[in-house]
């Protein structure tokens, strides 16, 4: 585990920082580091993330910049990883949405003709029964019970 404290950094970077983190937080590639819990501690935002051995991307730059093939090369594992991510995603998505559809077409099966006719109904004619004068508080709430 790694936890990075933002001591002096202008409020505008920490919560950048805070905000990239929130959205790295919900990555899941190997070439991604895992982070775990982004929270603030007496008003000072900490990461929690995993420990990755090597060198960061500032000690990797201190040494010198760079060639543009190198720079390319990173920049294309990065990208393949955040697409990688989101093809999952997607895929997850894709499962939820098949899954909420088929979970619609059952409950659909399960009410017959004159029962859906009913909900139908009383749904149109409840807007007419809310404005009537003479529906009173305790029955709108039990209306929306």
């Amino acid at each position: 585990m790694a936890i990075g404290l933002y001591f002096r950094i202008i409020a505008y970077a920490a919560e950048q920082s805070i905000g990239d983190a929130r959205c790295a937080a919900g990555l899941r590639h190997p070439a991604i580091v895992p982070v775990h819990e982004i929270a603030y501690d007496g008003g000072r935002p900490y990461i929690v993330s995993e420990y990755i051995e090597g060198l960061t991307l500032a000690e990797l730059l201190s040494t010198g910049r760079p060639t543009v093939r190198e720079a390319a090369d990173l920049v294309a594992k990065m990208a393949d990883a955040l697409e990688a991510d989101w093809n999952q995603r997607l895929r997850e998505l894709d499962n939820l949405q098949r899954e909420n559809e088929r979970q619609h077409h059952d409950e659909q099966a399960q009410l017959d003709a004159p029962a859906r006719q009913r909900i139908t109904d009383l749904a149109r004619d409840f807007p007419r029964v809310w404005n009537d004068g003479r529906t009173s508080a305790l029955e709108r709430k039990r209306m929306l019970a």
